[in-house]
């Protein structure tokens, strides 16, 4: 019989790090994202604007070898707004743009991909209005329950919500017919309208006067957009970012489809309804 032999750690973590070795050259050749960076309101190029890639994966720290280690790379807008941004760790790139004066923006995107960074630009001071994540949707038992923007609540009738659904598709991605309440309606303000990929709610500050339905059809297989909403008295305002990915939620055990937006609206019953994206932790 052959004996066994048995490794010494130090051989595990030199085949460990040749490994790792490997690994991280066949995933680190460099990828280039081009792009564009302008004022949304103006349209005008913004220049000397620091553009991030933030991205994490294998590397070592402290002498072990560590799968979430941060890497950052750098690019900066030239007098037209382009910039061409190289990065080596990941595939998919996690963009970051903070420029004072402006909302933070957020994005990903694929190497070789051009990407069209609007900036918009944060509204005069004000005090926050109240806002979080609303929820409506379909319990197992066949209720269907909407949502009341002044008590921040689910409710399971037009009595008490602003917003309720008519019809739930069961299906994860399936459509929802909604209604509103009272004397409320809807108005959709489409994702090409807007001119952008993400972070909606920031793009649209006033509720139109006019152009409001009854109902209104959310197609999860779209871009989404801004819904905005007449409460049930008809004398105040809301708006709800409709992120087509957000088809999951809360996962409540007596619930069997529940969608989450985010959502802000006014108390004091202004149609203007500013919505800023918390600063990044420093």
């Amino acid at each position: 019989m052959i004996p066994k032999r048995r490794l010494s750690s130090r051989a595990i973590h030199s085949a460990a790090v040749v490994l790792f070795s490997a690994f991280s050259a066949s995933c680190r050749w460099t990828k280039t994202i081009q792009g564009r960076v302008t004022d949304y309101e103006a349209h005008t190029p913004l220049t000397g604007v620091a553009v991030f890639a933030n991205q994490s994966g294998w590397g070592t720290s402290a002498g072990s070898i560590v799968w979430d280690k941060e890497y950052r790379y750098r690019s900066e807008s030239g007098p037209a707004g382009d910039f061409i941004l190289q990065y080596r760790v990941g595939s998919v790139a996690r963009l970051t743009v903070d420029v004072e004066g402006y909302n933070r923006y957020v994005g990903y995107a694929e190497p070789g991909q051009r990407v069209d960074i609007r900036l918009k630009r944060l509204p005069p001071p004000h005090a926050r209005l109240p806002g979080g994540q609303l929820r409506f949707g379909l319990k197992k038992d066949g209720t269907r329950y909407g949502w009341a923007f002044d008590r921040a609540t689910i409710a399971s009738s037009c009595a008490d919500a602003d917003v309720i659904p008519e019809r739930v598709d069961a299906d994860t991605r399936g459509q929802i017919l909604i209604s509103a309440c009272g004397r409320g309606g809807l108005r959709v303000i489409p994702a090409e309208s807007l001119g952008v990929q993400t972070d909606f709610l920031v793009y649209a500050d006033t509720a139109p006067e006019e152009g409001y339905a009854r109902q209104l059809l959310l197609d999860f297989s779209g871009r989404g957009g801004i819904v905005f909403v007449r409460m049930r008295d008809g004398m105040h305002y809301a708006k709800f970012e409709f992120q087509p990915q957000a088809f999951g939620s809360f996962l409540d055990a007596d619930v069997k489809r529940d969608v989450a937006f985010s959502y802000v609206f006014d108390p004091g019953g202004s149609r203007y309804l500013p919505f800023e994206i918390a600063p990044r932790s420093p």
